[in-house]
């Protein structure tokens, strides 16, 4: 478990160069970092205890599992046919090292709350230093740190947990998440992300329809803090989300600028995935590649998840991903289900603010290539594990229920 949570303390500052170990290790892991490191660890500590049945192996009995392992094929048939080999996969091996550490580390419902509680209390906390970072670097809140938009989108996926974890507490401790409920809202509206801020909607709206009985009264309230926000914090989403494309503010601000790219990055990546529909043009390529589709000022990334992994690793990994993200919410609503039959209110609640904060995530992926963020994998297959522990209290309850009866 220690391993999991120092990974998940860590990850805001993957970035950080104190935290990159070497161009490669063992000349097969590319960008060797940290993160990476403890991904082996933990690789290697889920295999001791596998082998060793402590932990259950069950990995292929989950949808998420099996549809993840195909996205993982389909990388590898994309970096075959592209000369690149296993190459791609190797890149992601702090992702694949999460799903056998988390299924084995996280068991119990105890288990559960220490990595919901890391992953919210670290995006409250790092704050202070990521608004260092800003007005040390100049630009949005993330910059130093981890680029805006996708400091953005982690946001938005922890920010219903940090939610759920308010209304479960007591006393002075509900008080500080309802703070850093606060803070995290803070944070996202200082990183400027129109992206992020779609996102952010969807999950508060989710979390109002889905946990509140006045549904009505907390979507009006979070419309009015939203405004708030919006119009008297001073922040840069205000000017992001206001200005035209035809405006001089628009045109000052690079916005108009911004969109353009976007709109070529859009063409080029469609005509690479009608030529190129089964193993695209590579993992990491489309930025190498765009000018050839295009004409573009700057070649950049596709900032759209789709489109990029149709682009660069072809329709059957996008159509791998679609299904891994499409399991873990219905996952997500099974978890939500069964709690509610085992009468277990913070479970029924924790799956869905997860469900809230991953929906808002694949909303604001359509502006961001963001299919590789460790903390939307995290969550993705924590879903596995609270379908199992929702499941375990369902059968025990059931099985009280049956002995209370004869």
């Amino acid at each position: 478990m220690w391993i999991l949570l120092l990974m998940i303390l860590i990850m805001p500052f993957e970035e950080n160069p104190y935290l990159y170990l070497g161009d490669s290790f063992l000349g097969i892991f590319p960008k060797f970092t940290v993160i990476k490191l403890l991904g082996l660890i933990g690789l290697g500590w889920s295999g001791v205890q596998f082998l060793g049945g402590q932990a259950p192996l069950g990995l292929l009995t989950s949808s998420q599992t099996r549809a993840f392992l195909a996205f993982l094929c389909a990388i590898a048939a994309g970096g075959l046919a592209s000369g690149a080999g296993i190459y791609p996969v190797t890149r992601l091996i702090a992702i694949v090292g999460l799903l056998p550490l988390l299924t084995a580390a996280v068991r119990s419902e105890r288990d559960l709350k220490r990595i919901v509680v890391a992953c919210a209390a670290i995006m409250a906390a790092v704050f202070p230093y990521a608004l260092r970072q800003m007005y040390r670097f100049g630009g949005r809140l993330g910059v130093g740190l981890h680029e805006s938009n996708y400091f953005a989108l982690v946001l938005v996926l922890v920010l219903p947990l940090s939610f759920v974890l308010a209304r479960e507490a007591r006393g002075y401790r509900r008080l500080l998440w309802l703070v850093a409920t606060g803070v995290i809202c803070l944070e996202l509206m200082l990183t400027g992300s129109r992206g992020g801020f779609l996102g952010f909607v969807l999950a508060l709206t989710l979390v109002a329809l889905r946990l509140l009985k006045s549904s009505v009264p907390a979507l009006a309230g979070g419309a009015v803090a939203a405004l708030l926000l919006l119009f008297i914090v001073p922040n840069p989403m205000t000017r992001r989300l206001t200005a035209s494309g035809l405006s001089d503010d628009a045109r000052d601000s690079g916005i108009e600028a911004s969109n353009r790219q976007r709109l070529a990055e859009l063409k080029g990546g469609l005509r690479m995935v009608a030529e190129n529909p089964l193993t695209g043009v590579g993992l990491g390529n489309f930025k190498a590649e765009l000018p050839k589709y295009v004409q573009i000022e700057q070649s950049n990334i596709a900032h759209n998840t789709y489109l990029e992994l149709a682009a660069e690793l072809g329709l059957p990994a996008l159509v791998a991903f679609c299904f891994v993200a499409a399991s873990a919410l219905r996952s997500l609503e099974r978890s939500a289900i069964l709690a509610r039959q085992a009468g277990d209110r913070w479970l029924r609640e924790l799956a869905l603010g997860l469900q809230a904060g991953l929906a808002g995530y694949l909303l604001g992926a359509l502006f961001l290539s963001a299919q590789y963020e460790k903390f939307f994998w995290l969550v993705m297959f924590l879903s596995i594990c609270l379908e199992r522990v929702t499941r375990r209290k369902a059968r025990v309850v059931r099985h009280q229920a049956a002995v209370a009866a004869a």
